[in-house]
C-alpha cells in the first residue's frame, strides 16, 4: 500500500491506496491533492428520508448536506482507497 497525509476541515487524515489504484489514477486532475495523483474531499451528509421504498427506487438513501458549525469540524482520520477487479473501493474512519 502507498500512503500520504493531508488535512480535511483542519484535521489530519492518513490516506492509503493500493498499487492498482495508483495505476488507475488520472494525473491531470486540477484538485486539492493528497499526492500528485490523488485528490479527495469530504462532504458530511445525512439521510433526507429513511425509507426502504425510496432507497429501493433510488438504489440508496437520499441525502442532504449538513451545514452546521459542528459539521464543519467533521473530517475523516483515515481513508483507504484501492482499485480491485476493475472497480474503485474505499473506506474512511472518523
Amino acid at each position: 500500500m502507498i500512503s500520504n497525509t493531508g488535512q480535511i476541515n483542519g484535521r489530519d487524515v492518513s490516506v492509503e491506496w493500493g498499487r492498482s489504484a495508483e495505476h488507475e489514477m488520472a494525473p491531470d486532475r486540477n484538485l486539492i491533492s493528497v499526492s500528485d495523483k490523488l485528490a479527495i474531499f469530504f462532504r458530511p451528509v445525512t439521510s433526507a428520508a429513511c425509507s426502504f421504498e425510496i432507497a429501493d427506487r433510488l438504489g440508496r438513501q437520499p441525502e442532504i448536506k449538513l451545514e452546521t458549525p459542528q459539521s464543519k469540524r467533521i473530517g475523516p482520520r483515515f481513508v483507504s482507497i484501492d482499485y480491485v477487479r476493475g472497480q474503485w473501493r474505499g473506506n474512511f474512519w472518523i
